[in-house]
């Protein structure tokens, strides 16, 4: 008698054959119609708890008699093959899936042993692509946002943002480098947030920042934002993780040139930024609400006045970046690498 088993998401959700499943949590879901941003209106989303901030998650559940080194086997057209081992009580967890791909599961066993029939799902083109990493938190995908016009996407799996890596051991390294396939970190801290134990696993790229406002009043920093917008120019540093500290201020600063430099509205942008509220240190030092509020409207500004009157968000990045020395070759190199057809 072949195995069977079943398969069933956080949400609550039976996943039956061909099944549609979201993988954002309810909160970020409402969080993301937000069109105005208050202490009042983000306060009744954003409560700094992980749980909350999390993907919506996959169990998998075994009945039978499962054999030893029985595996769940998920795979699908345009998704990398993954093997799932399963614990003592035949259950496996399923996460940091991408989202609008089609995936087959099915069990995978020893010679001679039965395989079960696979159980197709979808999940939802929704994002934003919140991930669990553990070792480190507010991790995410910028990937999934549409451009202003509405014709093109930023590709996920690309641009990975999140907090410091520095106390992550090998086992966690191995999400990062094998389950997300990073292969650059790039420490805008410059240096103060990373570790060897992650140098050794990742191409290392330290730029020492500013974050909001500051990224304007202070020129002697031009040089390492410019450098660091460099990095996404290059095909080869691809899969990219950026960090800080909390992976909120200086991480978010180019977060915001990134996806505004391809054409992410500015709505968007705000959307991105504060979803950092939603994880375990997104408050960091309880700066407050009211606070992350004033620094964010100063760095739109502070963007806005190296345009003129008129200009988009993103034709006021392309200025700042054009001052700073990012030249008209490396915005396209960076948008002709992220940007995808919606």
């Amino acid at each position: 008698m072949k195995n069977t088993f079943t398969l069933t998401t956080t949400a609550g959700q039976v996943i039956e054959n061909g099944a549609s499943v979201c993988l954002v949590p309810e909160p970020i879901r409402r969080y993301m119609t937000l069109t105005e941003f208050t202490p009042e209106t983000l306060g009744a989303y954003c409560d700094w708890s992980a749980e909350n901030y999390y993907p919506v998650e996959i169990t998998a559940r075994v009945t039978g008699q499962v054999a030893d080194g029985t595996v769940l086997y998920l795979t699908g057209p345009d998704v990398p093959t993954r093997t799932y081992p399963l614990s003592d009580d035949g259950t496996c967890t399923i996460t940091n899936l991408l989202c609008g791909r089609t995936y087959f599961a099915s069990l995978a066993s020893p010679e001679d042993a039965p395989m079960s029939e696979p159980i197709r799902f979808t999940t939802e083109a929704e994002f934003p692509r919140t991930l669990r990493v553990p070792g480190t938190n507010n991790t995410r995908d910028i990937g999934g946002r549409l451009t202003a016009d509405g014709k093109h996407r930023i590709r996920q799996g690309l641009v990975f943002r999140g907090a410091t890596p520095r106390m992550m051991t090998p086992d966690e390294l191995r999400v990062m480098t094998g389950d997300l396939g990073i292969r650059t970190e790039l420490d805008v801290t410059g240096g103060g947030e990373s570790s060897d134990a992650v140098a050794a696993v990742m191409s290392r790229e330290l730029h020492s920042i500013k974050w909001y406002g500051l990224i304007f009043s202070c020129p002697e920093s031009f040089d390492a934002l410019r450098d660091a917008v460099k990095v996404f120019t290059k095909r080869e540093n691809y899969p990219v993780y950026v960090h800080c500290s909390l992976g909120r201020d200086r991480t978010g600063a180019i977060a915001w040139i990134l996806n505004g430099l391809c054409g992410v509205p500015l709505v968007d942008l705000c959307r991105e930024h504060y979803l950092t509220m939603f994880s375990l240190r997104g408050d960091g030092e309880n700066a407050g609400m009211a606070a992350h509020i004033a620094n964010i409207t100063g760095m739109t500004a502070g963007f806005f006045n190296e345009g003129q009157p008129g200009d988009s968000m993103q034709t006021c990045i392309e200025k700042f970046l054009r001052k700073i020395g990012v030249t008209d070759e490396d915005m396209d190199a960076i948008r002709s690498i992220l940007l995808e057809d919606a």
